[in-house]
């Protein structure tokens, strides 16, 4: 008796799914901002990688045997933030509007 359509594609991946299990390879996806995506399509040019996932994966294991050296390349940048009087008076009078429209309520 012949296969549908969906018998043949479910039997695809289960031996899809079988190989890969079989030879260790995990499948990851997660959505990237486009400041993400820009940076892994200039670093695939710079470096000549035709594939991002490539890419990544020399990135992650350079940088587990760099061990510590590495470390600046996972530092997060933060922006350092001055809050002058001016910022805290305009802060204060929010609250209090807010808090007296709460009362009005």
């Amino acid at each position: 008796m012949a296969l549908t359509n969906a018998e043949r594609k479910r039997r695809q991946r289960e031996r899809a799914q079988a190989e890969a299990q079989r030879l260790g390879i995990t499948e990851r996806t997660w959505p990237v901002s486009a400041g993400v995506d820009d940076a892994l399509r200039r670093l695939c040019e710079r470096h000549g990688f035709d594939d991002w996932r490539e890419l990544l994966q020399v990135v992650l294991l350079n940088a587990d045997r760099a061990g510590d050296a590495a470390a600046f390349l996972f530092a997060v940048p933060r922006h350092e933030i001055t809050v002058n009087e001016s910022v805290t008076s305009a802060i204060q009078l929010a609250g209090a509007q807010a808090a007296g429209a709460l009362l009005d309520e």
